[in-house]
């Protein structure tokens, strides 16, 4: 659920046929001859997106996404090449090493 009431109605900004994964398409998503708009509402986005990400990996969120953890530091180590990131989730502190990071903040 958002936070902000103004994005429970948002509807993307971009055609549809500008967003669309060539390997995984609207109509593998939503079933082909399913008509859709031209631009499409956000939970309809999400969940094509989340389709394309779990198609090939069910379990990709629990395998490789933390929730609810508070990243404390991000240091590339160069004598490692990786990145050194510090996090928190639950007044519990870890460090791990990973070869790439993305950054995702945000309230919504």
């Amino acid at each position: 659920k958002t936070r902000s009431p103004p994005y429970e109605a948002l509807w993307t900004n971009g055609p549809k046929e500008a967003i669309e994964f060539f390997d995984y398409t609207f109509d593998d998503h939503f079933g082909a001859g399913h008509p859709l708009p031209v631009y499409m509402p956000r939970r309809d986005i999400l969940a094509y997106m989340v389709g394309r990400v779990t198609s090939d990996c069910p379990d990709f969120f629990e395998k490789y996404v933390e929730f609810d953890t508070s990243v404390r530091s991000v240091r590339y180590a160069e004598e490692s090449e990786s990145f050194e990131i510090v996090t928190e989730r639950s007044d519990v502190v870890a460090t791990a090493h990973y070869d790439r990071c993305i950054w995702a903040a945000g309230m919504n």
